[in-house]
Formats: structure tokens, sequence, C-alpha cells
């Protein structure tokens, strides 16, 4: 069977954030923090789902599109049943009425560039569901008809195009897996001016990051260098640098400290960091600290307006020989986060900004750095900054 996927497409989404956070400044609701809670339950069915329905990868794509593909058909048309069968659920047991899933679903392999769809197949998947009805689950082309070989699937058209079905999933009766229950899920808890996000894991931490940025006016790092090969990292750093290169709007002091026994991650983070703070002086600040081998490395931070404090929790990694951050809690206080940025604004003052003489200074303390380590820390930052 060729490799299928589904388009899950939150309709209105956007809108209502911004509607249920009208005039509501009081109690700190913003149409972010709409946007958290609606992406933070539809993930967590995702999961729910996933744990008796495997799919290959799931991406998604601005606020409110996610595109989940899988090995064969069955389980994607099985995955879209299951999520809109939860959601059903909650709605009807828990009151989340402003999510408003559709779903279309094909076959073949989605293809991107920069966040967008390139292939026409993905595209057309795509405008089916941004178009589409709630709660519709619409199959389209070659998944029509190679879904006749399941009895379980019930299919009816829609007016007079043949090559776009839907499915009636209401009566999905026989089916292999039975219908989910769906666990309690914990959405941030609201204390007036107090909210508290967990992350389970370091992608999931990652992506609440990008969330933040995408709406920040002033960000403070503190922490070590990035990794620049796990894909969730790279992410995060062509997102940050896409933003720092056009989001004018915004400030960005980073606090980093560097290993003196990791030659090329070191390095790398330095110069991009330098290069960064050369480019864009105004909207960039750059400062760095060197540790020596075997000292405890300190937790990582983010402080978003002055008011999000987003802290890295580290465990010990075999693989990696040191501890690195698997899970954050994003703390949404304007108190915590003022502690958070005094201390940091104190340490940057000690150590000031980055210049000449203090990344050649760093540069030669760091053990193991020679003309190969650099040749290929500065085509690795070249590559970053296309």
């Amino acid at each position: 069977m060729e490799n299928s996927f589904i388009v899950i497409e939150l309709k209105g989404f956007t809108q209502l954030a911004v509607e249920l956070s009208k005039r509501m400044d009081q109690i700190g609701l913003t149409s972010e923090r709409v946007r958290g809670a609606g992406i933070e339950i539809i993930e967590h069915i995702f999961k729910i789902v996933n744990k008796k329905i495997p799919f290959v990868y799931k991406k998604q794509i601005g606020a409110d599109t996610w595109i989940i593909k899988f090995n064969d058909l069955e389980d994607a048309i099985k995955f879209g049943y299951h999520v809109f069968s939860l959601l059903l659920k909650n709605i009807n047991e828990n009151g989340i009425f402003f999510l408003k899933p559709s779903i279309a679903i094909n076959t073949g392999e989605p293809r991107f560039k920069d966040e967008k769809f390139i292939d026409d197949k993905s595209i057309r998947t795509y405008r089916v569901a941004d178009s589409g009805e709630p709660f519709t689950f619409y199959i389209l082309d070659d998944a029509i008809n190679y879904s006749k070989q399941y009895s379980w699937v019930k299919i009816k058209e829609i007016d007079q195009d043949k090559s776009i079905q839907s499915i009636n999933w209401f009566d999905i009766k026989d089916i292999d897996v039975k219908p989910l229950i769906a666990t309690k899920f914990v959405l941030p808890t609201l204390l007036l001016d107090s909210e508290i996000i967990y992350s389970n894991t370091p992608v999931e931490a990652i992506n609440n990051i990008l969330h933040q940025q995408e709406s920040a006016h002033s960000i403070f790092t503190f922490g070590g260098p990035v990794p620049i090969d796990p894909p969730y990292y790279k992410k995060y750093l062509k997102n940050s640098i896409k933003l720092i290169k056009n989001k004018t709007d915004c400030t960005w002091v980073v606090l980093s400290y560097i290993p003196l026994n990791e030659p090329l991650l070191g390095l790398t983070w330095l110069e991009l960091c330098k290069r960064l703070s050369v480019q864009y002086p105004q909207r960039f600040t750059f400062a760095a600290f060197l540790i020596p081998e075997g000292q405890l490395r300190p937790f990582s931070y983010h402080i978003y307006n002055e008011s999000i404090v987003q802290i890295g929790l580290r465990s010990f990694s075999p693989q990696h020989g040191v501890s690195i951050m698997n899970a954050a809690i994003m703390i949404r206080n304007e108190k915590i986060a003022n502690r958070f940025k005094n201390e940091f604004q104190e340490n940057l003052r000690k150590i000031g900004p980055m210049n000449d003489g203090n990344y050649a200074k760093i540069t030669d303390e760091i053990k193991g750095v020679n003309q190969y380590i650099k040749k290929k820390a500065f085509e690795t930052v070249d590559k970053l900054l296309k």
C-alpha cells in the first residue's frame, strides 16, 4: 500500500483565539494563551491515539495545521477517526467548543520547503481541509479507491466532484481498534497572573520556545551552546536566525557558557552569535564565559517579554557524557520573570558584551581548536546564515 497522509486543519482557530481573548487583559488572557491551550489539547489527543496507531512523522505548520504521514491508508483513516471521536468526547464532557477540526486524507509523499507544501497533491489536500466543514473527514483521489477494500469505511459523495468524497466516520462500527478512552489532560493552570506549562520532552520544550519567540518583543537567553545535529535544535536555530533577521520589533540578549573541552560545538556557537551581534547590533547582544572541564553545567532559561520564563531541566546523557536538557517548565509570572531578568542583567554587566578581544581570548583557551575545527565551524555557521 502506498504511503498515506492526513492534513488536520482547525477551522477559524486564529480568529477564535483573538475573539476569546478580547477585553480579558485583567487576567492576562491573550490570544497566544488561547492558541497555546488549543494546541496543547490537540497534541495530547495525538499522543493518546499514537499509542495505538503509529505514524511515520507529525509536522505542525503554522498555528492551526498538522500533517501526519502513515505507512498505509488503513492506519491514516483509523487515526483520523479516533482524533474526531476523542475531540467530540471532550466537547461534550469538558466544554471544549472552540476546536473545530477538518481532516483531508490522501496517498503519496508530502513535500515541504520553508514550512510550506510544495507538491501539487499536498497543496490540494491542504486546500480541501482548509476550505472544509468542521468535523468532516474528506478523502481524495486514489485514496478513495484504496479505501473500498475496508468494509468498515463508508464513503459518501460530495456534489459532482468524484475526486473528493467524505468518510462517514459516525458510522464506523466494525473497526478492529476499539474507540479510545481519553485520559484527563491538564491545561496550563490559570491563577490570575500565573501559568505553568510542563514540557515532558526536549521536542515539546523547543516547540514552546518557538511559539513564544513568534510574539515576543524582548528575549533574554541563558545557557550553553545549542547542538547543531538534532532536528529539533536545528529547527530552533533556523527559526531564531530568521526572526533575528526579519523581526525588527524584537531585541535579543544571549549570555552563554562555553565548555573548554567541546571545541567544535563551542566555536560554532561562539562564531554564530558573534556574527549575529555584528550584523544586527541594534537587535542582538551576545556575551560568553568559559567553564572548565568537569564543572557542573548551569541550567538554561529564556525570558520572554519580561513576563514569561522557560527553565530547561537537565539529566545525564550517557551518549553525550554530560547532562543535557530533556524537559522544561514554562512559568508566566512577572515577579518570577523579573527575578530572573535582574540576575541575568547583573551577570551580563560583569562579563560584558562580546568584542574581538573576548572572542580571541575564549577561542585561544578552548581545548582542541585547530585549523580543521575552525574550518568546519565556520562552514556550519555560513550554512546557517544563508
